[in-house]
């Protein structure tokens, strides 16, 4: 089995929008309102599960699975 790292810096000017898109993107993933609001409070989740709201495909290629 092969591995491979990807790194990506994102800088994050605007919290409160940054926040927003990741609440959106969890409602059109099909997330229930409630749930989704949980982006927008930063004691329910991090920054980072945003941002891997927003950068993570979802779905795995084939032949592989993001960790």
């Amino acid at each position: 089995m092969l591995e491979v790292s990807v790194n990506i810096s994102l800088s994050i000017y605007d919290e409160k929008q940054f926040r927003q898109a990741a609440r959106a993107r969890a409602l059109s993933d099909g997330l229930d309102s409630e749930s989704a609001d949980a982006y927008l409070d930063d004691d329910a989740m991090s920054i980072d599960q945003c941002a891997l709201m927003l950068i993570d495909p979802g779905k795995s290629p084939d032949g592989a699975w993001i960790v």
